[in-house]
């Protein structure tokens, strides 16, 4: 569903999230070895967020055991760029994640 940018007042436009209230995010998914362990896994996704996600400004919101998906945004009002795919991406990549898959920016209010 698109939301037609028009003459819309402030608080209106915020409570709708478009125009400068619109938030960009995106999708990630990745796999870890099957004989991970579950300390494995917790070190792994410590260092993650503190990391990749934390010092970025950006939130993940996801489930997971070897294999992860979930939604990157910001922590506030914002949009993440493509910057911010490509360090998750790099990464992850770079600490042992495999089947890395990060989909394109969306609208995380409005993407159907």
């Amino acid at each position: 569903m698109k939301i037609d940018a028009k003459n819309r007042t402030l608080r209106l436009k915020k409570k709708l999230r478009v125009d400068e209230f619109q938030e960009l995010g995106f999708d990630i998914a990745w796999k870890l070895a099957d004989d991970s362990t579950s300390e494995e896994i917790d070190n792994f996704l410590n260092r993650f967020f503190d990391e990749a996600i934390e010092p970025n400004g950006l939130g993940f919101g996801g489930e997971g055991d070897v294999l992860w998906h979930g939604l990157i945004c910001t922590q506030k009002l914002g949009k993440c760029t493509e910057e911010h795919r490509a360090q998750v991406e790099a990464w992850l990549t770079k600490n042992g994640a495999t089947s890395v898959s990060v989909s394109a920016l969306y609208d995380v209010w409005w993407e159907v």
